[in-house]
Protein backbone atom coordinates (compact mmCIF):
# COMPACT_ATOMS: atom_id res chain seq x y z
CA UNK A 1 0.00 0.00 0.00
CA UNK A 2 1.30 3.87 -1.07
CA UNK A 3 0.38 7.38 -1.11
CA UNK A 4 1.66 7.67 -4.36
CA UNK A 5 1.24 6.03 -7.56
CA UNK A 6 4.03 6.77 -10.00
CA UNK A 7 4.21 4.79 -13.59
CA UNK A 8 6.32 6.46 -16.53
CA UNK A 9 7.35 5.57 -19.79
CA UNK A 10 6.19 1.87 -20.00
CA UNK A 11 3.50 -0.07 -21.47
CA UNK A 12 1.32 -0.85 -18.16
CA UNK A 13 0.99 -4.40 -18.04
CA UNK A 14 -1.86 -6.36 -16.18
CA UNK A 15 -0.25 -6.75 -12.84
CA UNK A 16 0.84 -3.34 -12.87
CA UNK A 17 -2.83 -2.28 -13.30
CA UNK A 18 -4.24 -4.37 -10.71
CA UNK A 19 -1.79 -2.66 -8.21
CA UNK A 20 -2.86 0.43 -9.11
CA UNK A 21 -6.52 -0.43 -8.84
CA UNK A 22 -5.84 -1.67 -5.59
CA UNK A 23 -4.49 0.94 -4.12
CA UNK A 24 -6.85 3.85 -5.26
CA UNK A 25 -9.48 1.38 -3.76
CA UNK A 26 -7.78 1.57 -0.80
CA UNK A 27 -8.68 5.45 -0.68
CA UNK A 28 -5.32 6.10 0.57
CA UNK A 29 -3.48 7.52 -2.53
CA UNK A 30 -2.48 10.99 -2.27
CA UNK A 31 -0.94 11.50 -5.75
CA UNK A 32 -1.60 9.51 -8.86
CA UNK A 33 1.09 10.33 -11.85
CA UNK A 34 0.88 7.87 -15.16
CA UNK A 35 3.28 10.15 -17.63
CA UNK A 36 4.37 9.32 -21.24
CA UNK A 37 2.96 5.58 -20.88
CA UNK A 38 0.77 3.40 -23.65
CA UNK A 39 -2.31 2.70 -21.88
CA UNK A 40 -5.31 1.55 -23.33
CA UNK A 41 -8.68 3.46 -23.53
CA UNK A 42 -10.26 0.77 -21.20
CA UNK A 43 -7.81 0.82 -18.58
CA UNK A 44 -7.86 4.50 -18.35
CA UNK A 45 -11.65 4.53 -18.48
CA UNK A 46 -10.87 1.99 -15.07
CA UNK A 47 -8.54 3.78 -13.38
CA UNK A 48 -10.29 7.50 -13.66
CA UNK A 49 -13.67 5.75 -12.09
CA UNK A 50 -11.79 4.87 -9.61
CA UNK A 51 -10.81 8.54 -9.01
CA UNK A 52 -14.48 9.62 -9.46
CA UNK A 53 -15.61 8.18 -6.10
CA UNK A 54 -11.56 9.02 -4.03
CA UNK A 55 -12.01 10.91 -1.02
CA UNK A 56 -8.11 10.84 -0.74
CA UNK A 57 -6.26 11.45 -4.17
CA UNK A 58 -5.26 15.14 -4.09
CA UNK A 59 -3.17 15.74 -6.99
CA UNK A 60 -3.94 13.64 -10.45
CA UNK A 61 -0.87 14.11 -13.20
CA UNK A 62 -1.71 12.51 -17.02
CA UNK A 63 0.79 13.80 -18.97
CA UNK A 64 2.42 13.32 -22.39
CA UNK A 65 0.62 11.26 -24.64
CA UNK A 66 -2.47 10.11 -22.01
CA UNK A 67 -5.48 12.55 -23.26
CA UNK A 68 -4.98 11.92 -27.19
CA UNK A 69 -8.47 12.19 -28.01
CA UNK A 70 -11.70 13.53 -27.49
CA UNK A 71 -13.04 10.53 -25.89
CA UNK A 72 -10.54 10.78 -23.67
CA UNK A 73 -10.92 14.21 -23.24
CA UNK A 74 -14.85 13.41 -22.11
CA UNK A 75 -13.81 11.07 -19.98
CA UNK A 76 -11.74 13.73 -17.90
CA UNK A 77 -14.70 16.23 -17.67
CA UNK A 78 -16.53 13.14 -16.25
CA UNK A 79 -13.97 12.19 -13.97
CA UNK A 80 -13.42 15.92 -12.42
CA UNK A 81 -16.99 16.62 -12.28
CA UNK A 82 -17.70 13.77 -10.32
CA UNK A 83 -14.43 14.25 -8.16
CA UNK A 84 -14.36 16.73 -4.61
CA UNK A 85 -10.58 15.61 -3.32
CA UNK A 86 -8.21 17.19 -6.07
CA UNK A 87 -6.42 20.14 -5.57
CA UNK A 88 -4.22 19.82 -8.79
CA UNK A 89 -4.56 18.87 -12.43
CA UNK A 90 -1.66 18.26 -14.33
CA UNK A 91 -1.98 17.45 -18.55
CA UNK A 92 0.80 18.96 -19.77
CA UNK A 93 2.37 17.22 -23.13
CA UNK A 94 -1.04 16.44 -24.20
CA UNK A 95 -2.15 18.00 -27.40
CA UNK A 96 -6.01 18.55 -26.77
CA UNK A 97 -6.20 22.50 -28.49
CA UNK A 98 -8.04 25.04 -27.44
CA UNK A 99 -11.72 23.31 -27.79
CA UNK A 100 -10.52 20.70 -25.38
CA UNK A 101 -9.01 23.01 -23.06
CA UNK A 102 -13.00 25.00 -23.47
CA UNK A 103 -14.35 21.58 -22.01
CA UNK A 104 -11.85 21.13 -19.35
CA UNK A 105 -12.26 25.01 -17.95
CA UNK A 106 -15.46 24.72 -17.76
CA UNK A 107 -15.72 21.47 -15.82
CA UNK A 108 -12.78 22.93 -13.38
CA UNK A 109 -14.99 26.44 -12.70
CA UNK A 110 -17.09 24.26 -10.80
CA UNK A 111 -14.57 22.28 -8.75
CA UNK A 112 -14.38 23.25 -5.67
CA UNK A 113 -11.03 22.87 -4.80
CA UNK A 114 -8.36 22.45 -8.16
CA UNK A 115 -6.01 25.73 -7.63
CA UNK A 116 -3.54 24.30 -9.76
CA UNK A 117 -3.13 23.59 -12.81
CA UNK A 118 -0.75 22.71 -15.96
CA UNK A 119 -1.80 22.78 -19.47
CA UNK A 120 1.85 22.94 -20.66
CA UNK A 121 2.91 22.03 -24.76
CA UNK A 122 -1.00 21.57 -24.88
CA UNK A 123 -1.16 23.07 -28.62
CA UNK A 124 -3.29 26.24 -27.33
CA UNK A 125 -3.49 29.88 -29.07
CA UNK A 126 -5.17 33.32 -28.16
CA UNK A 127 -8.61 31.25 -28.47
CA UNK A 128 -7.97 29.54 -25.13
CA UNK A 129 -6.51 33.04 -23.05
CA UNK A 130 -9.90 34.09 -22.30
CA UNK A 131 -11.11 30.61 -21.15
CA UNK A 132 -8.06 30.83 -18.65
CA UNK A 133 -8.54 34.05 -17.79
CA UNK A 134 -11.76 33.05 -16.36
CA UNK A 135 -10.15 30.67 -13.70
CA UNK A 136 -7.97 32.98 -12.07
CA UNK A 137 -10.73 35.02 -9.93
CA UNK A 138 -12.29 33.75 -6.95
CA UNK A 139 -15.92 32.33 -8.21
CA UNK A 140 -18.14 32.41 -4.27
CA UNK A 141 -16.74 30.10 -1.97
CA UNK A 142 -14.35 28.62 -4.63
CA UNK A 143 -10.41 30.32 -5.11
CA UNK A 144 -8.84 31.12 -8.21
CA UNK A 145 -6.00 29.70 -9.40
CA UNK A 146 -3.22 29.54 -7.15
CA UNK A 147 -0.65 27.71 -9.81
CA UNK A 148 -0.79 27.80 -13.45
CA UNK A 149 1.98 26.33 -15.91
CA UNK A 150 1.40 27.30 -19.71
CA UNK A 151 5.04 26.38 -20.75
CA UNK A 152 5.83 25.60 -24.30
CA UNK A 153 2.40 26.92 -26.07
CA UNK A 154 3.86 29.42 -28.80
CA UNK A 155 0.75 30.20 -30.99
CA UNK A 156 -0.68 31.87 -28.59
CA UNK A 157 0.81 35.92 -29.76
CA UNK A 158 1.68 39.17 -27.95
CA UNK A 159 -1.59 40.28 -28.15
CA UNK A 160 -2.73 36.47 -26.14
CA UNK A 161 -0.35 37.19 -23.56
CA UNK A 162 -1.09 40.81 -22.56
CA UNK A 163 -4.97 39.75 -22.13
CA UNK A 164 -3.56 37.56 -19.31
CA UNK A 165 -1.83 40.25 -18.13
CA UNK A 166 -5.03 42.44 -17.95
CA UNK A 167 -6.91 39.40 -15.89
CA UNK A 168 -3.79 39.03 -13.72
CA UNK A 169 -3.94 42.76 -12.82
CA UNK A 170 -7.79 43.00 -12.30
CA UNK A 171 -8.20 40.09 -10.12
CA UNK A 172 -6.14 37.60 -9.93
CA UNK A 173 -5.17 34.48 -7.21
CA UNK A 174 -1.74 33.47 -8.70
CA UNK A 175 1.23 33.20 -6.60
CA UNK A 176 3.48 31.30 -9.03
CA UNK A 177 3.12 31.69 -13.37
CA UNK A 178 5.43 29.43 -15.47
CA UNK A 179 5.65 30.47 -18.93
CA UNK A 180 8.46 29.19 -20.30
CA UNK A 181 9.23 28.85 -23.67
CA UNK A 182 6.38 30.93 -25.05
CA UNK A 183 6.85 33.96 -27.60
CA UNK A 184 6.03 36.55 -25.63
CA UNK A 185 8.37 39.30 -25.71
CA UNK A 186 9.31 42.53 -23.87
CA UNK A 187 5.51 44.28 -24.67
CA UNK A 188 3.63 41.65 -23.20
CA UNK A 189 6.09 40.77 -20.59
CA UNK A 190 6.41 44.21 -19.39
CA UNK A 191 2.87 44.51 -19.59
CA UNK A 192 2.89 41.54 -16.55
CA UNK A 193 4.82 44.09 -14.47
CA UNK A 194 2.03 46.60 -14.62
CA UNK A 195 0.00 44.09 -12.19
CA UNK A 196 2.46 43.10 -10.32
CA UNK A 197 2.85 46.92 -9.12
CA UNK A 198 -0.50 47.03 -8.17
CA UNK A 199 -1.79 44.66 -5.81
CA UNK A 200 -0.58 41.21 -7.56
CA UNK A 201 0.02 38.17 -5.49
CA UNK A 202 2.44 36.53 -7.49
CA UNK A 203 5.32 35.51 -5.82
CA UNK A 204 7.06 33.08 -8.67
CA UNK A 205 7.70 33.84 -12.05
CA UNK A 206 9.39 31.46 -14.86
CA UNK A 207 9.97 33.75 -18.21
CA UNK A 208 13.23 31.74 -19.52
CA UNK A 209 13.40 31.41 -23.26
CA UNK A 210 10.28 34.10 -24.05
CA UNK A 211 12.17 36.50 -25.97
CA UNK A 212 12.74 38.81 -23.57
CA UNK A 213 15.51 42.07 -23.76
CA UNK A 214 17.01 44.41 -21.41
CA UNK A 215 14.38 46.46 -22.33
CA UNK A 216 11.84 44.73 -19.98
CA UNK A 217 15.06 43.85 -17.07
CA UNK A 218 15.27 47.55 -17.14
CA UNK A 219 11.80 47.99 -15.95
CA UNK A 220 11.54 44.46 -13.71
CA UNK A 221 14.71 46.10 -11.81
CA UNK A 222 12.93 49.67 -11.42
CA UNK A 223 10.01 47.94 -10.44
CA UNK A 224 11.56 45.84 -7.44
CA UNK A 225 13.66 48.98 -6.35
CA UNK A 226 10.88 51.55 -6.18
CA UNK A 227 7.67 49.78 -5.37
CA UNK A 228 6.34 46.89 -2.63
CA UNK A 229 5.69 43.59 -4.73
CA UNK A 230 5.31 39.97 -3.20
CA UNK A 231 7.73 38.88 -6.47
CA UNK A 232 10.55 36.54 -4.28
CA UNK A 233 11.94 34.22 -7.43
CA UNK A 234 12.10 34.90 -11.27
CA UNK A 235 14.13 32.83 -14.18
CA UNK A 236 15.04 35.13 -16.66
CA UNK A 237 17.34 32.37 -18.62
CA UNK A 238 17.86 31.77 -22.54
CA UNK A 239 16.56 35.51 -23.15
CA UNK A 240 19.28 38.22 -24.28
CA UNK A 241 19.56 40.13 -21.09
CA UNK A 242 22.95 41.49 -20.24
CA UNK A 243 25.00 39.87 -17.48
CA UNK A 244 24.99 43.19 -15.06
CA UNK A 245 21.33 43.34 -15.30
CA UNK A 246 20.48 39.96 -14.07
CA UNK A 247 22.97 40.27 -10.61
CA UNK A 248 20.99 43.78 -10.05
CA UNK A 249 17.93 41.86 -10.81
CA UNK A 250 19.07 38.92 -8.59
CA UNK A 251 20.54 41.13 -5.42
CA UNK A 252 17.35 43.45 -5.43
CA UNK A 253 15.30 39.94 -5.22
CA UNK A 254 17.36 38.59 -2.27
CA UNK A 255 17.13 42.01 -0.27
CA UNK A 256 13.34 41.90 -1.02
CA UNK A 257 13.14 38.42 0.38
CA UNK A 258 15.34 39.04 3.70
CA UNK A 259 12.98 41.97 4.40
CA UNK A 260 10.36 39.49 4.29
CA UNK A 261 11.59 36.87 6.21
CA UNK A 262 12.51 39.61 9.02
CA UNK A 263 9.46 40.71 8.88
CA UNK A 264 7.70 37.31 9.66
CA UNK A 265 10.03 36.57 11.99
CA UNK A 266 9.43 39.69 13.43
CA UNK A 267 5.82 39.44 13.47
CA UNK A 268 6.09 35.74 14.96
CA UNK A 269 8.03 37.13 18.37
CA UNK A 270 5.41 39.78 18.39
CA UNK A 271 2.73 37.56 18.63
CA UNK A 272 4.81 34.79 21.21
CA UNK A 273 5.19 37.81 23.80
CA UNK A 274 2.08 39.09 23.92
CA UNK A 275 0.27 35.78 24.23
CA UNK A 276 -1.30 34.72 27.58
CA UNK A 277 0.77 31.58 27.56
CA UNK A 278 4.45 33.45 27.03
CA UNK A 279 3.56 35.63 29.88
CA UNK A 280 2.22 32.93 32.20
CA UNK A 281 5.21 30.62 31.84
CA UNK A 282 7.63 33.73 31.89
CA UNK A 283 5.70 35.13 35.86
CA UNK A 284 6.00 31.49 36.74
CA UNK A 285 9.38 30.75 35.55
CA UNK A 286 10.60 33.45 37.90
CA UNK A 287 10.45 32.75 40.99
CA UNK A 288 11.73 29.50 40.59
CA UNK A 289 14.94 30.57 39.14
CA UNK A 290 15.26 33.11 42.22
CA UNK A 291 14.58 29.99 44.94
CA UNK A 292 17.20 28.01 42.99
CA UNK A 293 19.99 30.97 43.15
CA UNK A 294 18.96 31.86 46.93
CA UNK A 295 19.41 28.11 47.59
CA UNK A 296 22.63 27.84 46.10
CA UNK A 297 24.34 30.99 47.82
CA UNK A 298 23.46 29.65 51.26
CA UNK A 299 25.02 26.21 50.28
CA UNK A 300 28.11 27.96 49.26
CA UNK A 301 27.90 30.28 52.76
CA UNK A 302 27.96 27.25 54.58
CA UNK A 303 30.22 25.91 52.78
CA UNK A 304 32.78 28.58 52.97
CA UNK A 305 31.83 29.81 56.79
CA UNK A 306 34.47 29.10 59.45
CA UNK A 307 33.33 27.40 62.48
CA UNK A 308 35.93 27.98 64.82
CA UNK A 309 35.97 31.85 64.13
CA UNK A 310 33.87 34.37 66.39
CA UNK A 311 31.87 36.67 64.95
CA UNK A 312 32.49 35.75 61.30
CA UNK A 313 29.60 36.95 58.94
CA UNK A 314 29.16 35.22 55.35
CA UNK A 315 30.61 37.13 52.27
CA UNK A 316 28.33 38.30 49.74
CA UNK A 317 28.52 37.20 46.20
CA UNK A 318 29.97 39.99 44.00
CA UNK A 319 31.31 41.95 46.80
CA UNK A 320 35.01 42.40 46.92
CA UNK A 321 37.36 44.33 50.11
CA UNK A 322 39.79 46.58 49.41
CA UNK A 323 43.72 45.39 50.23
CA UNK A 324 43.84 47.64 53.67
CA UNK A 325 40.27 45.65 54.82
CA UNK A 326 41.79 42.21 53.64
CA UNK A 327 45.03 42.85 55.54
CA UNK A 328 43.97 43.93 59.17
CA UNK A 329 41.35 40.98 58.83
CA UNK A 330 44.15 37.97 58.48
CA UNK A 331 45.94 40.22 61.36
CA UNK A 332 42.97 39.73 63.57
CA UNK A 333 42.72 36.16 62.81
CA UNK A 334 46.19 35.43 63.51
CA UNK A 335 45.86 36.96 67.58
CA UNK A 336 42.83 38.09 69.06
CA UNK A 337 43.36 39.21 72.82
CA UNK A 338 44.44 36.22 74.78
CA UNK A 339 43.21 33.75 72.35
CA UNK A 340 45.09 31.85 69.33
CA UNK A 341 42.95 31.88 66.12
CA UNK A 342 43.48 29.27 63.72
CA UNK A 343 43.69 30.22 60.06
CA UNK A 344 41.84 28.10 57.65
CA UNK A 345 42.92 30.87 54.42
CA UNK A 346 46.32 32.07 53.88
CA UNK A 347 45.78 35.40 54.21
CA UNK A 348 48.30 37.96 52.71
CA UNK A 349 52.24 37.10 53.50
CA UNK A 350 52.84 40.28 54.51
CA UNK A 351 50.12 39.90 57.37
CA UNK A 352 51.70 36.54 58.06
CA UNK A 353 54.39 36.58 61.83
CA UNK A 354 56.68 34.77 60.05
CA UNK A 355 60.15 33.45 62.67
CA UNK A 356 62.22 36.54 61.72
CA UNK A 357 59.67 39.05 62.76
CA UNK A 358 60.14 38.05 66.35
CA UNK A 359 64.07 38.43 66.32
CA UNK A 360 65.39 40.17 69.06
CA UNK A 361 62.17 40.17 70.58
CA UNK A 362 62.42 39.40 74.29
CA UNK A 363 59.20 37.86 75.38
CA UNK A 364 61.34 34.92 78.02
CA UNK A 365 59.79 32.11 75.88
CA UNK A 366 61.07 30.47 72.29
CA UNK A 367 58.63 31.22 69.48
CA UNK A 368 57.62 28.08 67.85
CA UNK A 369 57.37 27.87 63.78
CA UNK A 370 55.26 25.38 61.81
CA UNK A 371 55.36 25.90 58.09
CA UNK A 372 56.49 29.32 57.78
CA UNK A 373 54.04 30.74 60.32
CA UNK A 374 54.73 31.71 64.16
CA UNK A 375 52.77 30.79 66.81
CA UNK A 376 53.10 32.59 69.95
CA UNK A 377 53.56 31.23 73.42
CA UNK A 378 50.56 30.22 75.80
CA UNK A 379 51.63 31.94 78.78
CA UNK A 380 50.57 35.45 79.60
CA UNK A 381 52.74 38.58 78.77
CA UNK A 382 52.38 42.51 78.98
CA UNK A 383 50.09 44.36 77.08
CA UNK A 384 52.90 46.45 75.86
CA UNK A 385 54.97 43.12 74.63
CA UNK A 386 51.93 41.81 72.71
CA UNK A 387 51.14 45.80 71.03
CA UNK A 388 55.19 45.48 69.53
CA UNK A 389 54.79 41.68 68.48
CA UNK A 390 51.43 42.60 66.97
CA UNK A 391 53.16 45.92 65.31
CA UNK A 392 55.77 44.31 63.98
CA UNK A 393 53.81 41.68 62.40
CA UNK A 394 51.76 44.41 60.39
CA UNK A 395 55.10 45.37 58.54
Amino acid sequence: MTNTILITEQTLNEEQFKNACEDLQNDEVKILSIRDCKLTFAKLKNILKLVESSESLLQLCLCVGIITDQRRIDLLCRTIKANRSLHALFIHGNSIGDAGMKKIAKTLLHHPTIASLDVGDCDLSDDSIETICNLLPPHGKKSGLIDLTMSSNQKITEQGWIKLSVSMAASSCLQELYLDYNMIGDLAASSMLVGLASHSQLQVLDLEGTCITDRFAELLLFLIENYPTKLLKINLEENNIKYRLLKSIKSSLLDVETESELSEQLDNASSVKSSPIYSNETSDAEPETTDETTETEVQTIEIKANPTSKNTSPKKKGQRKSKLEDTTKSSDSLWNGDELIEITEPPLISAIPTFKHFTGVNLGQKVSVSSGRGTLPEQDHSDEELKEVKQDSLC
